[in-house]
């Protein structure tokens, strides 16, 4: 996701909130950065999908590392489900075992936790 330096963490290391993007809902993500961002500078927020997981949308009150959407395609790759989930104008994806419960056009929230998040200058 496309996104912008917000703070740079005291006291916590290389971690850091960027304010993202996904082209039309602005969020707000705790991520490891390089130690050559500085607020304000352009950066792309990365995870792997595998290191992302669903939850019902609804009931959910945290925001930070937080991703609404909707499931758009579910492939099943034999130890594990590979979801598509359209977050505005983004698409996300995210590994789910096999056996969880989501259909194509479920509502959920994709959650990262920081330490998989990565943030690269832009």
């Amino acid at each position: 996701m496309d996104g912008e330096v917000k703070q740079r963490a005291t006291g916590e290391g290389k971690y850091g909130i960027v304010k993202v993007s996904d082209g039309i809902n602005r969020y707000e993500a705790k991520s490891l950065m390089a130690d050559d961002l500085r607020e304000g500078d352009p950066v792309l927020l990365f995870f792997r999908p595998e290191k992302a997981s669903l939850t019902n949308e609804t009931g959910a009150n945290e925001t930070l590392n937080t991703f609404p959407g909707g499931i758009t395609t579910l492939v099943y790759l034999g130890n594990y489900i590979d979801c598509r989930i359209q977050t505005g104008a983004k698409e996300i994806r995210a590994q789910v075992a096999v056996g969880e419960d989501w259909k194509v056009h479920d509502r959920v929230l994709v959650r990262v936790n920081p330490q998989s998040c990565l943030c690269l200058k832009k």
